[in-house]
């Protein structure tokens, strides 16, 4: 399999699975050893792919999680493989991303939140 048979895997499944479960939290264990290069696997992504897989997860962690995702690396054992495909990945996590949000209940959270912290660090 390569990068279309994986982008039709996530487009088709993946994230029509991931927005139905409604995740508070996105958790990628973001293993780059599917890279064509890695010799310990017989799967043919790009290291572009690992950018547009992150992409999507990271629409899911926007729509249904307050943007909130992590990847904790895994697996990648072909170093100049691993480093694109996580350069690739961090490119998609490093673009700008909505982060005002006039949620009423969030709103009221962050002041619970100041008020707690005010006797540790004055007014914020």
């Amino acid at each position: 399999a390569g990068d279309g048979e994986y982008y039709a895997a996530f487009r088709e499944v993946l994230v029509p699975v991931a927005r139905r479960f409604d995740p508070d939290f996105v958790l990628v264990s973001a293993g780059f050893d599917a890279h064509r290069d890695d010799p310990l696997a017989s799967i043919e992504l790009s290291s572009a792919a690992f950018g547009h897989l992150t992409a999507a997860l990271t629409d899911v962690a926007d729509e249904c999680a307050g943007g909130r995702i992590l990847l904790l690396l895994e697996g990648g054992y072909e170093l100049a493989a691993l480093t694109a495909s996580v350069d690739a990945s961090g490119a998609v996590l490093r673009q700008p991303r909505p982060f005002d949000r006039s949620d009423g209940e969030l709103t009221m959270y962050a002041q619970q939140s100041r008020e707690a912290l005010s006797s540790f660090w004055g007014k914020i």
